[in-house]
């Protein structure tokens, strides 16, 4: 398989001039040895069919190189920055993120910058979502279960942190398993392995996980049956997704897309320290986010406190 080359000036002058002969994409294509596809992008992008011209398209070409050049040389130009942007790339951080950060510190790079920078030194197989994408599930027909429970359409309003969401990541090779929190207001994420899902041992997890919990929002797993016992014993309220619809406590759920990179689905939960949780956990609070205006879970919630 031949390796793709940028098209040249020459290879222009002949589209342009085939295309004033009235030939095809695909006629053209097979003229100078390319792809349909690459010959339908440079006239698109040249000015179609009936405006092509090999001069302006060749120039469009230097700008784009020009200003993708000086993109990579903004992030290359700082030593520093390079190397803090190559070491958070592969801590998994994305440019987004690293961005955000860096203009807390007065530094102005942009997003675009270090994407183009990450691209140009083929980086971008740390890119988190790109090896970790999320899978399409479908949407079974809600049916809710008959109890007094209450479904998260009765949950109040969030403005205070307090409210989190809650969520298991289990193993098929033991029942040892993690319980996964996060508060929906901070993002601050708490994690512990549980070495059953029994009514008490999940209790106790919570109680040590929250702090003054005002209400908790799970899914409709079959160990939370007894949640009335559950809300008296760690003095909250519970709330539940609506079935078939666990999207509806997204945090939790993104986390738990996470945390499955420190800990695959094939990995036995027994085998996994306390230490390692508790670094994976340290990791998930001290990272800048979006949404909190690139603070860390763990900056925000001393501002919210």
């Amino acid at each position: 398989m031949k390796d793709y080359t940028q098209i040249k000036y020459k290879e222009r002058v002949t589209i342009e001039t085939l295309l004033s002969e009235k030939r095809s994409n695909r006629y053209i294509a097979s003229f100078l040895g390319r792809s349909p596809n690459t010959i339908g992008l440079e006239i698109r992008y040249g000015g179609g069919r009936y405006h092509y011209k090999a001069d302006k398209s060749e120039q469009r070409r230097h700008s784009q190189r020009k200003l993708s050049k000086r993109k990579v040389l903004k992030v290359c130009k700082n030593k520093d920055i390079e190397m803090y942007v190559r070491k958070q790339i592969r801590l998994g951080w994305s440019p987004e993120r690293i961005a955000g950060y860096l203009s807390r510190k007065n530094y102005n790079i942009s997003t675009k910058a270090i994407y183009t920078y990450i691209y140009h030194y083929k980086l971008d197989h740390y890119l988190f979502w790109r090896i970790n994408k999320k899978k399409s599930e479908s949407i079974s027909s809600t049916t809710f279960v008959k109890d007094t429970r209450k479904y998260i359409e009765e949950r109040p309003s969030i403005k205070t942190k307090g409210h989190y969401e809650a969520d298991f990541i289990v193993s098929g090779k033991s029942k040892t398993c993690l319980l996964v929190v996060v508060d929906k207001i901070t993002r601050k994420v708490g994690i512990l392995k549980l070495k059953d899902r029994k009514k008490i041992t999940i209790c106790n997890a919570i109680k040590r996980k929250t702090q003054n919990p005002k209400s908790i929002t799970i899914d409709n797993d079959i160990v939370f049956q007894k949640w009335k016992d559950m809300e008296d014993v760690i003095k909250t309220k519970i709330y539940f997704t609506r079935p078939y619809h666990s999207y509806e406590k997204g945090q939790v759920e993104n986390t738990n897309r996470w945390i499955r990179v420190f800990f695959p689905k094939h990995i036995s939960f027994d085998t996994v320290s306390h230490q390692k949780i508790a670094g994976v956990e340290h990791y998930l609070n001290s990272i800048p986010r979006k949404v909190l205006n690139f603070k860390s879970a763990l900056e925000y919630e001393k501002e919210v406190s």
